[in-house]
Order: C-alpha cells, then structure tokens, then sequence
C-alpha cells in the first residue's frame, strides 16, 4: 500500500476476522462436522472431507485475488519474473529451510511429531482403485490454494498498510499477523495449541523472506508453494505406488 493511499479500514478488519471465522464460527463447525470422518475405510480421505476444503480454500483464493490483493500480483509479477532463476533458486532454498530446519527443530522442542498435515495412514484394501484416491488428489490441489491467500493476507493485506508507520508498529502488527497465521492452523494440530509454534515461526520465516525478497508477493507465494507443494507431491506419489502395488 502506497504512503498517499488512504487506510482502508473495512478491508484491513476483513482480513483480520476472515480466517477465524472459517476456522472458529458455524463454517468451521459446518468444515470439522463433514471432515469428522475425514478418512475412509481405506485410510485415505472422502469426498466430504475434501469438498468441505475445496469449497472455503476458492472463496479465500478469489477475495484475496480480487480484493485484498491490491493489484500487487500483476506488479510484482512483472518485476519478480525478470530474475526468476535467481527468485526460484531463493524460494527452493527458503522452502528446503522451513523444510528441513524449522518444522523438525520447532516439533522437537514442542514435542508433537505428527501434525497431521496431509496425514494418510493406510488401512484396508491392499490395492486401491482411482475413485478410493481421486477425493485425496483433490486434496492435494486444494493445498496449493493455501500460499496464494495465506501469503496475501497474512503477509500483505494485515501488515502493509502499516509499512510506512513508525517501525514498532510495524514489528507489532507483523507479530500479531504471524501468531494469526499460527492460530489458524489449529486444525492441521488436531487441537495441540501448544504445537503452533511451528506455524508462528513459519510465519515469521514467510515474513522475513517478504522483506528479503523485497516486499515482493510473489516470492512469498513461490517458497511457501514450494512447501506446501512437497507435501502434495509426497501425498500423492504414496497414493498412486499404493494404488499400483498395494501397501
């Protein structure tokens, strides 16, 4: 947000109440009551559960797109991309740190080795059939919705309206963004408030590759895609080797 703008503060509070809503109010009671069995019998995801996702991850990707975005994407793309070699090569390395560094090291100190991201534990049929796995490939998909409104809200519609404040400010705001971000991932903790640590400092991380990426969106989005991405990657590559081999 540019210093002449002026502070929009009904698009600010609407960033702030958005994703608790969807986690806290009746749309995340209405999520948690479809994803109640959330596994089949074959341990892979249903269809309930993935819709239940499908449906609040595209209403956030199009209001952060169209709303909360300011534009940014289409001006940061043009810049981000004249040095994408050197950008991509920064979000692998940025991805493989929150990767292989801070998720370990911040599950060890809070001791909760299962988060349940993407978790898929096996049961059942040795060998499963394409409509036992298409609900988890949707899945999957839905989960590379995540960087683009996560890092749009989180990362600039809460915190840069107040860029150009003084600088406590903006530290405060910036910290009180990131512990959103953690909060809001209760559910990928399966109620562990204790294991969102791992989330705040994947936050804070996002957000101090934000401003070493030179406030550019994009490079946010890219690195947390790169995560987000493994995890798919990974859930997916498991399901077709079971699909074809059994377990």
């Amino acid at each position: 947000m540019a210093k002449s703008e002026k502070f929009n503060w009904v698009k600010w509070v609407s960033a702030i109440v958005i994703f608790p809503l969807m986690v806290f109010g009746p749309i995340g009671g209405w999520m948690l009551k479809l994803t109640g069995n959330a596994q089949s019998t074959t341990g892979l995801a249903t269809w309930s559960a993935s819709i239940a996702a499908l449906v609040p991850a595209t209403i956030l990707l199009l209001v952060s797109i169209f709303y909360w975005s300011d534009g940014i994407l289409r001006r940061d793309w043009q810049i981000w991309r004249q040095h994408w070699v050197k950008n991509v090569m920064w979000a692998l390395l940025a991805g493989i740190i929150m990767m292989g560094v801070l998720v370990p090291l911040t599950k060890a100190l809070t001791g909760f080795l299962d988060t349940g991201d993407f978790a898929i534990k096996y049961s059942g049929a040795s060998a499963l059939s394409f409509s036992d796995v298409a609900p988890t490939f949707l899945s999957a998909i839905v989960g590379l919705f995540a960087p683009f409104y996560e890092e749009i809200v989180f990362h600039h519609a809460i915190t840069e309206p107040f860029r150009n404040k003084a600088k406590w400010v903006y530290v405060l705001i910036s910290i009180f963004a990131n512990i959103m971000f953690g909060v809001v991932h209760i559910n990928n903790v399966n109620g562990h408030w204790s294991s969102l640590i791992m989330y705040i400092v994947m936050g804070v991380w996002l957000q101090l590759v934000y401003i070493w990426g030179g406030r550019n969106i994009w490079q946010n989005i890219m690195t947390h895609m790169v995560y987000n991405g493994s995890i798919s990657l990974l859930m997916i590559f498991n399901v077709i080797i079971t699909m074809f081999f059994g377990k």
